[in-house]
């Protein structure tokens, strides 16, 4: 869907997220004047108990002042410490027809809207017992999250489905991600890197 917004009033959203999170702010316009159509990169970097956060986002803008949102992506990549992976998405028609292995969380209203699957059966159990986290995902079918492990890394990343741009979503998004890392370190999944704090931002 496109949104009409100027690159000004862009960037102020971002700015305002940065400034709100002590982070570094990356805003990035490429003119592609032979396609008539700029491609603009958000990206905002900040600490949070130790864990080097990225939000990002990738922005088309077209003729008129208008503009195409790729979706919001909030990750980090942190040292592996058990085998745990998880994949959490808003189930469709197929997935009605089709079990695909998903995981049963115990909760109806939330297992006949959303499709659960992972490694680590009872650890994901633990997460789903948060009823925060259950409500994470009830009050916003537009998120999707999952936590993968590749060689030695653990990256855990959330994404949201928007089609306009508003400091509120971003908030909301950056407020669910750090409700899942709190979460996933209290269940002990993940531990806080507390003594490799980045040269960016601070909580």
């Amino acid at each position: 869907m496109r949104y009409k917004i100027t690159v000004p009033e862009l960037k102020n959203i971002w700015q305002k997220l940065s400034d709100s999170l002590d982070g570094e702010l990356k805003f990035c316009e490429k003119i592609r004047a032979e396609v008539d159509a700029n491609i603009i990169t958000a990206e905002v970097k900040f600490n949070y108990k130790g864990f080097k956060i990225l939000i990002h986002q990738g922005i088309l803008q077209g003729g008129k002042g208008h503009f195409r949102f790729n979706p919001i992506d909030i990750s980090i990549n942190i040292k592996r410490s058990i085998d745990f992976n998880i994949s959490i998405w808003k189930i469709d028609f197929l997935d009605k027809i089709f079990n695909w292995n998903r995981i049963k969380t115990g909760n109806k209203d939330f297992d006949r809207q959303f499709g659960v699957a992972g490694q680590n059966k009872r650890a994901i159990a633990r997460l789903f017992n948060y009823e925060k986290v259950r409500d994470l995902f009830l009050q916003d079918i537009r998120i999707v999250f999952n936590v993968r492990n590749s060689n030695d890394t653990t990256i855990i990343r959330l994404r949201g489905n928007y089609d306009s741009i508003e400091i509120k979503d971003l908030n909301y998004l950056k407020d669910s991600f750090l409700l899942l890392i709190d979460s996933l370190m209290e269940i002990k999944v993940i531990k806080p890197p507390l003594a490799e704090v980045g040269n960016f931002g601070g909580q």
